[in-house]
């Protein structure tokens, strides 16, 4: 909280003259989520991101600049109720004599070009052979656990056949190894499921 900042007749005091207080209430919430906010309100800040080009509805909004004056094109419908990408400069009275873009036709040109020189066969084959290498190389280090993994299941494999010899043979009572059997059977049940769902 800071006080004393103006005067009684309200003029602004010096930054020297203000009395600032920490902690002067309890906080709602932490310093962390407070903090973590706060950046994501400086990351969407209009002057950062304008508003209508992570919420604008049309593909262009707030990316398209026009190339004589530099302003954004904006979406404007004509009287034949269709809709054109026009120069904003126009709207303030400032016409820069810019052309205006039919929408539809201007948006359909620019996807074609998208998908003409970025989803091209070689760029998507470049794709592909990149996502199969660093696919190869998650197998590479999953590998060592899954050995490690087969290994302790072959172990408590074993482990429960001497437990359950040890009980038909008279070594050991029932009651005594049935809480050491559960315990290997549910270990046993953890890896067939982790080996299921990798």
């Amino acid at each position: 909280m800071t006080y004393n900042k103006r005067t009684k007749k309200g003029k602004p005091k010096a930054s020297e003259s203000w009395v600032i207080t920490d902690a002067a209430h309890e906080a709602i919430i932490n310093r962390e989520l407070y903090n973590s906010v706060q950046t994501i309100f400086k990351k969407r800040a209009p002057k950062i991101t304008p508003p209508r080009v992570t919420e604008g509805k049309y593909l262009l909004t707030g990316i398209l600049k026009c190339g004589k004056c530099g302003s954004s094109y904006v979406i404007n419908m004509g009287s034949n109720k269709k809709y054109y990408y026009k120069c904003s400069s126009s709207n303030r009275r400032k016409s820069c004599g810019n052309i205006t873009l039919p929408k539809e036709r201007y948006e359909n040109a620019l996807l074609d070009r998208i998908k003409e020189k970025i989803l091209a066969k070689n760029n998507i084959m470049s794709l592909v052979k990149l996502a199969n290498a660093s696919l190869a190389e998650e197998v590479k280090l999953l590998r060592p656990k899954e050995k490690d993994l087969k290994d302790e299941l072959a172990d408590i494999e074993v482990r429960i056949s001497r437990l359950r010899l040890l009980i038909e043979e008279g070594g050991a009572e029932p009651k005594e190894v049935a809480p050491r059997i559960n315990e290997l059977s549910a270990r046993r049940g953890e890896i067939r499921t982790a080996n299921r769902d990798s």
